[in-house]
């Protein structure tokens, strides 16, 4: 109701949000959901969790993301080129609803929280997001569970060698870029160079 009532531009507003919430979690669970396009997110499959210590600030689950990297229907919801940041931040959620989307929409708001957001976006897509290390990641997983996929693939159908996520990891890159641009009105990429001679 807090975030929802009061004006998350009031910097005092914010830090009231930041006490009760670990917002560099919150961010690191937005762009995983986002980036890779769960469709049965944040309308459903939202678990969050706090220490009952003193201070224990609320945190988010990730989990049950077999919606995301095109990997369950192949609708056009589950495609890499889908907008699922501006689904996250318009007034009615997947369903229709207002709820699932309206702290997001809210803590947008405030200039602190979305910088943050848009360089949580790049750093990922610049390191852990990278079609590469994804693709290692996919291959590492099936080998891991190989053995067992013929068992649910009896039960459920598909058995997909991975091909699908990895072609979500190729495509989503431009596509997410381009979305960021769109809703955070940023630039064009910019290419640079370090170099540590020490």
């Amino acid at each position: 109701d807090f975030i929802q009532s009061h004006d998350l531009t009031v910097d005092a507003n914010y830090q009231n949000v930041v006490a009760q919430i670990d917002v560099d979690e919150y961010i690191e669970y937005l762009v995983s959901e986002i980036y890779g396009g769960n469709d049965d997110w944040p309308h459903n499959n939202v678990k969050m969790w706090k220490s009952k210590k003193n201070g224990g600030r609320w945190r988010w689950m990730l989990y049950d993301t077999d919606q995301s990297y095109d990997i369950n229907w192949g609708r056009a919801e589950d495609k890499a080129n889908y907008d699922k940041l501006g689904k996250c931040l318009s007034e009615k959620g997947k369903n229709g609803d207002t709820w699932s989307n309206v702290m997001l929409r809210n803590m947008m708001k405030n200039t602190s929280f979305r910088n943050e957001l848009a360089n949580r976006f790049a750093d990922r897509m610049n390191r852990e997001f990278l079609p590469a290390n994804i693709n290692h990641l996919i291959d590492s997983l099936r080998n891991n569970i190989k053995k067992e996929m013929q068992y649910h693939v009896y039960i459920w159908g598909g058995g997909d060698d991975g091909s699908v996520m990895k072609n979500f990891a190729k495509e989503r890159p431009a596509n997410m870029r381009n979305h960021l641009r769109k809703h955070f009105e940023v630039g064009d990429d910019v290419v640079l160079t370090l170099d540590n001679s020490d």
